[in-house]
């Protein structure tokens, strides 16, 4: 059901992307509904992916990672978007529309095919040797707290909390690593054409690197996420996330020199660490949650996670406008 409620809230907002493509100036305010909508629908869809995770127990990081591996090979899209005007005249509007259609057979592909909640429950029960019946995963969706939608979901979110409680030490060092990791590597990836526009002063530079970036990361992100989920099967969790650090350890060795090929391995460590980071969440959620609280346990995980991310991002945006305000200057020259 995620899969087909997720591509139909995508649909819609790629309906209202189009609209507004096709009459700016009459709808170019809706651009601000669409986007949080598609993402939204693109968020909740990718959770279809890891329902097959509980098929395949002994490869489940590997399943996990696809999702962080289609989100990467879908923002390719936006270079066929460009090819597509480019060699065929196909107007934005248009594509837009072409992908609501797409996602509305997907989603009804993913309807027909992904396990369903009490299926993905009871061989999640098997595999854990925990002897949960499919009555008892059927029990917890009639819960006392009430039958409605909000009330399962309410109770869902207070019992994830309550998981977070009880393994207090474990998830805070995961929000503490998280919060650092993330923004380590998403501040240079979201300032990266202004930062190599300073960095080499040249905004042709700048504009070529921001380009290859753009391609490494949808197929290079898609190569990442699979062979890491692999990876994470094979080594474990504890050396996995020590490896993953370590991507950070090498990005800030790269990031400051003005060096094209560099800054081109700045940008494969960037993705790297991006998409492998993703993994240990994904695997922490499966290792302190039962399976019917997955879903809403790494949820209320990642909210804090961006919450944190959000403080931490403002803090560094306030330090540099300080920093460049007094005129504090790097050894380079540049501010």
């Amino acid at each position: 059901m995620a899969a087909l409620v997720g591509a139909l809230l995508a649909a819609v907002g790629l309906v209202i992307m189009s609209a507004a493509c096709f009459f700016p100036a009459q709808l170019s305010w809706l651009m601000f509904v669409r986007y949080p909508l598609a993402m939204l629908g693109g968020g909740i869809n990718s959770y279809g992916i890891l329902a097959f995770m509980w098929l395949m127990p002994d490869d489940q990081n590997f399943v996990a990672s696809l999702a962080s591996g289609v989100q990467s090979l879908s923002d390719m899209l936006a270079l066929v978007a460009v090819g597509l005007s480019s060699c065929c005249g196909v107007f934005i509007g248009e594509f837009f529309l072409l992908l609501s259609v797409i996602s509305v057979f997907a989603g009804i592909f993913g309807y027909r095919k992904v396990p369903s909640a009490d299926v993905v429950n009871s061989l999640a029960a098997v595999a854990l040797s925990q002897g949960e019946s499919l009555e008892s995963c059927e029990a917890f969706a009639q819960s006392e707290d009430g039958d409605g939608f909000m009330a399962k979901e309410f109770s869902s979110v207070k019992q994830s909390w309550v998981l977070m409680k009880q393994h207090a030490g474990a998830n805070g060092m995961l929000l503490v690593f998280s919060t650092v990791y993330m923004l380590s590597v998403m501040y240079p990836m979201q300032h990266m054409y202004f930062y190599y526009q300073v960095l080499f002063n040249n905004n042709d530079t700048a504009t070529e690197l921001v380009n290859i970036f753009a391609v490494i990361y949808g197929i290079g992100g898609f190569v990442c996420s699979l062979i890491g989920g692999k990876l994470c099967d094979r080594l474990g969790i504890q050396k996995f996330t020590l490896a993953v650090a370590g991507c950070s350890a090498v990005l800030s060795c790269c990031l400051p020199f003005a060096n094209f090929t560099l800054q081109i391995v700045a940008q494969a460590v960037m993705l790297l660490g991006y998409t492998l980071y993703i993994i240990i969440v994904n695997r922490f959620a499966m290792l302190y949650a039962p399976p019917h609280l997955f879903g809403t346990f790494s949820g209320v995980q990642m909210t804090f996670i961006s919450v944190g991310m959000l403080a931490g991002m403002s803090a560094v945006s306030t330090s540099v406008a300080f920093v460049s305000a007094t005129g504090i200057s790097s050894p380079g020259g540049n501010t």
